[in-house]
């Protein structure tokens, strides 16, 4: 448990190895003890890496930017994708890193833009949102209006997000749970 937590605070970049050994916690095989033999030879080669932020001065300034991705079947035993999200405060002379998550997706997705529309829906619901709210409530008066920009790597999935039409995936709201109006 010390790894997620070192993982949670300071290393995102080790929650989605994490994320998948825990998975397997209660089926635990030999190919576990590799993979878990793996992961801690990399975090004690790159002990020294930390996630680095840095702060300007102008609140007006700031956005908030969400980055969500997912890895199509990514789990060789499951199939399932796994989303992933970090959000972070951009502006002239600031980057600073909000959260990251990262969670196995819940059903298999069929492509990779219906894996990446369920961890952008993932990330707006976890991170993005309650973070507008809290983000509201910092600024108070000083700006009417606060946008989350979503970045993403799929062409498909970002046209998908602009139109809110989507003819080929018409089941993920029954799979996945997701409203693509609601994105949108």
């Amino acid at each position: 448990h010390m790894v997620l937590y070192g993982a949670r605070a300071a290393r995102k970049d080790l929650l989605r190895a994490v994320n998948n050994l825990a998975r397997f916690i209660n089926r635990w095989t030999i190919e576990c003890d590799i993979k878990l033999k793996r992961l801690m030879d990399y975090i004690y080669s790159t002990f020294s890496w930390r996630e680095v932020n840095w702060i300007g001065y102008d609140i007006e300034a700031l956005s908030l930017d969400l980055f969500p991705d997912a890895d199509f079947g990514g789990c060789q035993a499951t199939s399932k994708s796994t989303s992933g999200c970090y959000q972070c405060l951009t502006g002239p002379n600031t980057r600073f890193g909000l959260s990251g998550l990262s969670k196995a997706q819940s059903v298999v997705s069929h492509s990779t833009p219906e894996a990446e529309i369920v961890a952008a829906d993932f990330g707006l619901r976890t991170v993005g949102l309650p973070s507008l709210t809290l983000w509201k409530a910092i600024i108070g008066g000083k700006r009417k209006e606060v946008i989350i920009t979503v970045h993403d790597d799929n062409v498909a999935m970002i046209q998908v997000m602009r139109t809110g039409k989507n003819p080929t995936m018409r089941g993920l709201g029954n799979t996945h749970g997701v409203s693509i109006n609601r994105l949108k």
